[in-house]
């Protein structure tokens, strides 16, 4: 459908979608451990030599027709930025889980709680027929 960008779009609109949700709900407390995010980035740069191997033995491969085929350390760039959302979706996750935790809150209930409040407010600001 959207030929030799496919690959990148999907990656930006399911991961690139998850991330930003996570931080609008809990952008106040993700931006105080930045530290720990970039650390967290950082280390998932070392799964970069397995992603190598993967290609050279032929684990899988890549479609150029749906990839923009341009190599970075013998694989797709796309690939990294799949690699950056994942650690960053986790790593948020975790964080955020912690907090929850700490406070003695559960997260599903807590979810729970915030997005039918949300869903309440948009209902009440929706046109009546």
């Amino acid at each position: 459908m959207f030929g030799h960008l496919s690959y990148l779009i999907s990656i930006i609109l399911f991961a690139g979608a998850a991330v930003l949700i996570e931080w609008l709900f809990e952008f106040n407390l993700l931006r105080r451990y930045y530290k720990t995010i970039l650390l967290g980035i950082g280390i998932s740069v070392l799964l970069v030599p397995a992603e190598y191997v993967a290609l050279s033995v032929k684990a899988w491969k890549y479609s150029p027709i749906h990839t923009v085929a341009k190599l970075f350390l013998g694989a797709e760039v796309e690939t990294y930025l799949y690699m950056f959302f994942v650690a960053l979706a986790i790593v948020g996750a975790v964080i955020a889980w912690t907090d929850f935790e700490d406070k003695g809150k559960n997260i599903f209930r807590e979810s729970f709680r915030i997005l039918s409040n949300d869903f309440r407010k948009f209902l009440r600001k929706w046109p009546q027929n």
